[in-house]
């Protein structure tokens, strides 16, 4: 059954495509390997090493049908708070093991995976997939398909106030800057080889440059994740207290993604072939979550803010209704797409 609260699910259609096929090698090749490098993700068919997994296939595109400035994966990136012995020199190297494993034709997909860092923070990312979503401030708000995630000001009444223009153009020039660092980008081909082009940590807060001023890091973050509502706040010292003790004195709204993989049956049921009773079937995967205030408790308004475009749910059903068409594109490999909305009081709240 869908979890409690669920706003808008797609429709259920089980199968065993060639795209689960691939989604189950990946997610069966990280829950069972042995090497030292996935130490800090647990021992084999550890709970770390299957959310790793799932959370590596919301970023590929299995059906290989589509070009990688095409590509249709659920996320553009995402973040591995899960493990706090990963750093992001250690997902570069697991990430270039597994590309060395699975190196058919079929995994090409693996190539478009970079590693990404924020003042310690590690993100996995579609490198193609977060340069559209960051390349998105260049259009009009009009346009669906490039669409620009809402900030909210959690300290409109700050002596200096928020600019939405200037992070919208530092999120730009981010763009710019990774094509530009990651100049194999644009030229990726299946015969990467990564012991002579391995991967390399990259740091966003440099790349921002002068942006890094007035960009603070968990804006940054919620960008690059691809969520439709972001925090912002002018960036300046101990701001970022500031924004978690205004934050915790409002209710909030939790949106949360919810879906079924396959996959994760077909891995496990691979991995146990002598033992049918291990054989499970597929659950419902967190795929991903974020918050925003169900109405301006924390403070006046800025001049560029509403009531509206704090909680409407227009937007918030646009990034979903792109997430169930993404997952209908690459092969069903995610189904039963469920977005999931629930309340939560004033509380403590982490930045």
């Amino acid at each position: 059954a869908a979890p409690a609260g669920a706003m808008a699910t797609t429709p259920s259609v089980s199968s065993t495509t060639p795209c689960v096929v691939r989604a189950s090698a990946l997610i069966a090749t990280v829950c069972q390997v042995t090497h030292n490098l996935f130490k800090s993700l647990g021992p084999p068919n550890h709970h770390k090493r299957k959310t790793f997994a799932l959370d590596l296939c919301a970023l590929l595109d299995f059906s290989n049908q589509t070009t990688p400035h095409d590509v249709a994966c659920l996320r553009p990136a995402v973040m591995i708070d899960y493990a706090p012995g990963m750093t992001s020199g250690g997902a570069c190297l697991i990430l270039n093991h597994l590309s060395g494993v699975l190196c058919e034709p079929d995994w090409f997909g693996l190539n478009h995976l970079e590693v990404f860092e924020v003042h310690g923070v590690v993100l996995v990312a579609n490198v193609f997939r977060l340069c559209e979503v960051l390349s998105s401030f260049h259009f009009n708000e009009d346009d669906e398909k490039a669409r620009a995630p809402r900030f909210i000001d959690v300290l409109p009444n700050s002596v200096t106030p928020l600019s939405e223009e200037k992070v919208s153009h530092a999120m730009a020039h981010l763009s710019r800057e990774i094509k530009a660092g990651l100049n194999h980008v644009n030229e990726i081909t299946k015969s990467r080889d990564y012991g002579k082009c391995p991967r390399a940590p990259f740091d966003l807060v440099a790349a921002l440059g002068v942006g890094a001023e007035f960009v603070p890091p968990p804006t940054l973050v919620g960008v690059c994740l691809g969520y439709p509502r972001v925090y912002a706040w002018f960036h300046v010292d101990d701001a970022i207290g500031e924004a978690q003790r205004a934050l915790s004195t409002t209710d909030l709204e939790l949106f949360e993604v919810y879906a079924t993989c396959d996959a994760t049956a077909d891995a496990n049921a691979t991995s146990n072939t002598d033992n049918q009773s291990a054989k499970q079937v597929a659950t419902k995967h967190r795929v991903c979550g974020f918050t925003t205030p169900r109405r301006s408790e924390f403070g006046e308004l800025s001049k560029t803010q509403t009531d509206e475009s704090l909680t409407r749910p227009g937007d918030i059903q646009t990034w979903f209704h792109a997430m169930q068409k993404n997952a209908v594109r690459w092969g069903q490999v995610w189904r039963d797409l469920t977005l999931v909305a629930t309340r939560r009081d004033a509380g403590p709240v982490a930045l």
